[in-house]
């Protein structure tokens, strides 16, 4: 749970969302959840539950973290922590597999409760920030461009620790606000040689041409054809994609 990396995983698709969420979590720099990971994880070892139901609570439990902490920095009473610890001390006593995911379909649906409202989020999505000067938000915002990614791309190297940052308008441009520069809004994701190489310090057009003849998921990434980087633009697409990770991050 703590070191992801140092565990030898199954070569399949499911250890490797398992591995990656264990690894977010870690980046979200949460601990509250830590007793009932460990009795998730200790259920799967003991072949209570399945990889899949272990998939999808863990997936659920990150996503609930991502709101509630990452984003909105919600302080927790201490309920959260009980609610883990009593329904992780349920799950290590389940003798079975509709015991346990009795367990943890409760336990989903008492975090579920606790997700703040999308008004909330938003306002402080929208405070989300990146630039040379100003990187505390780095790790957040490559977690949320690249839940907009598919698998594969030609752009996109899938590896999230070789994932950069790129800057549509770029920061050398003296003309535009910092806050439109670092806005979520303004950035996505390419593998390094495609930033620092290819796009560089070119203009918007330049750069969303050579990422279209690339096949890049623009449309995807919330990038319509109509996108020139105004801060209308950027505006309005920091708050779809603000929308989009709530739904998509409901518990």
């Amino acid at each position: 749970m703590l070191n992801p990396d140092f565990f030898t995983w199954d070569n399949n698709r499911g250890n490797k969302v398992v591995k990656t969420t264990l690894l977010t979590l870690n980046r979200f720099k949460v601990k509250q959840q830590s007793s009932f990971v460990l009795a998730l994880l200790a259920s799967f070892e003991n072949k209570i539950i399945t990889l899949n139901n272990l998939q999808n609570a863990l997936q659920k439990i990150e996503h609930f973290h991502f709101i509630f902490n990452a984003i909105t920095s919600q302080r927790s009473s201490g309920h959260i922590v009980t609610t883990y610890s009593k329904n992780a001390v349920l799950l290590s006593n389940a003798k079975d597999a509709n015991v346990a995911n009795k367990i943890i379909k409760d336990l989903l649906e008492a975090l579920s409760r606790k997700l703040p409202h999308y008004d909330e989020f938003e306002v402080k999505f929208m405070e989300l920030m990146f630039t040379k000067s100003r990187s505390k938000d780095r790790n957040v915002i490559k977690y949320c461009l690249s839940r907009l990614m598919p698998n594969t791309s030609a752009c996109l190297d899938i590896n999230y620790d070789s994932l950069t940052i790129e800057h549509l308008i770029s920061q050398s441009d003296s003309n535009r606000d910092i806050e439109e520069i670092g806005s979520i809004g303004n950035l996505l994701l390419v593998d390094q040689v495609t930033n620092s190489e290819v796009l560089k310090n070119k203009v918007i057009t330049e750069k969303l041409i050579h990422l279209k003849a690339e096949n890049y998921p623009l449309e995807q990434s919330f990038i319509p054809e109509n996108f020139f980087g105004s801060p209308e633009d950027i505006e309005q697409r920091a708050k779809n994609i603000a929308r989009y990770l709530f739904q998509k991050s409901k518990v």
